[in-house]
């Protein structure tokens, strides 16, 4: 007599590894930040330099007429780049970062005359684009704006999609800004999402002071990455950022308020960062392996002294397993495919029997202090779904 107990899973091996081209044994890492407001400020990039930033984006806001922060040389001229000829604290001054990274936030509003675009970060840009403006913006509660003279039409949008086909256009590498609302999967040509802002997390920290469990602006961000890895694509890559709350911000009482916090401390700030595996420091292999997926976004939370985050060493691809490896060796390990959870507490995760239908797989590693890592996606394909079984026999 036999009795068959059969679950249909599936077998996969990875498509593509973001890491493959990563030396572990001589990479050199470089601390990072693509959203912070760090332009043209001296203080601000020594704040930066002394917490042992390698690289930072010389970046402010841009987009519309009237909120272009120093960001052009005159009214439709390219922006302020490189950053030495205009101002720049000489790269040889400082200990610790090796090179500015060109990039804006862009947003205006949008020809339908209601909506704001959605900000995005035009990382590796150096080129000047705007909105084509509206007449009566904000459904009227906004003047009326119209594209800066000399600014060609080539260079205008009018869509929140035009924005993100113009920053590809011309070089650049979108970044989805804060997305604490999504998800949004109608956008296309987006290659980063922020699932860590320090601004957001701040938020967060202040709405669930006032009411606990009502703040979700990190996990709806984290959300909307996994929705893209497997509806999108799987090479949208996560980044951290602190946005305006980086190791500059002053801390004490009275120095937050609003939306955020009344009384920063020091752990409060600094909280978002990626650390990129690079082979030599310079801009040009920095976005080469940010273009590739080779680096981490590292999350530091409001309870944690900054900068002890947990470090990858290495990360081996297998046949049908993933295995990654930590100077620490004990911090907890989640894999999360299609936006669930595969695998807890080990750092190899076999790729047999899983779910049928899966898109990728990532980790987080979690040093249990309020420091995470996290990896960016590996894409995985299935030649064919495989049926275990498990027989009892008896009288066999």
């Amino acid at each position: 007599m036999l009795f068959s107990s059969i679950s249909h899973a599936t077998d996969y091996s990875v498509s593509h590894n973001p890491y493959e081209d990563v030396n572990f044994n001589t990479t050199l890492r470089c601390l990072a930040q693509l959203h912070d407001h760090v332009n043209n400020n001296d203080p601000r990039v020594s704040s930066y330099d002394d917490a042992e930033y390698c690289a930072v984006t010389w970046m402010d806001y841009a987009g519309y007429y009237g909120n272009d922060t120093g960001l052009l040389v005159g009214m439709g001229s390219p922006k302020q780049w490189p950053p030495e000829d205009y101002g720049a604290t000489a790269i040889p001054s400082l200990d610790n970062i090796k090179f500015y990274i060109p990039g804006a936030e862009e947003g205006g509003y949008l020809k339908d005359n209601i909506t704001f675009a959605h900000h995005t970060h035009s990382t590796f840009m150096t080129e000047y684009i705007e909105s084509a403006g509206c007449s009566t913006c904000n459904g009227g509660s906004a003047a009326p704006l119209t594209p800066t003279v000399g600014v060609p039409s080539n260079r205008l949008y009018e869509t929140e999609q035009e924005l993100v086909d113009l920053v590809n256009e011309l070089g650049g590498w979108p970044i989805y800004n804060h997305p604490s609302v999504g998800p949004n999967t109608g956008l296309t040509g987006y290659k980063g999402i922020e699932i860590m802002n320090t601004f957001m997390s701040l938020r967060d920290q202040k709405d669930n002071e006032d009411s606990a469990g009502t703040g979700t602006r990190l996990t709806n961000a984290r959300a909307l990455w996994d929705t893209w890895l497997e509806t999108v694509s799987a090479r949208i890559y996560a980044v951290a950022v602190n946005d305006h709350y980086g190791p500059d911000h002053t801390v004490g009482v009275g120095t937050g308020g609003g939306s955020v916090p009344d009384d920063l401390v020091a752990n409060d700030i600094d909280q978002g960062k990626i650390e990129v595996l690079l082979t030599v420091q310079d801009l040009e292999a920095f976005e080469s392996s940010v273009r590739a997926g080779a680096f981490f976004a590292v999350h530091e939370n409001e309870t944690a002294s900054k900068g002890a985050f947990p470090e990858v060493t290495n990360i081996v691809v297998g046949s049908n397993s993933i295995t990654l490896t930590t100077t620490a060796g004990n911090e907890t390990v989640r894999w999360i495919a299609n936006g669930s959870s595969v695998g807890t507490n080990s750092f190899t995760l076999s790729l047999f029997g899983l779910d049928a239908g899966l898109k990728y797989v990532r980790a987080e590693i979690d040093d249990g202090s309020g420091r995470i890592t996290y990896t960016q996606a590996f894409e995985l394909v299935s030649p064919s779904p495989v049926h275990h079984s498990g027989f009892g026999e008896m009288g066999r």
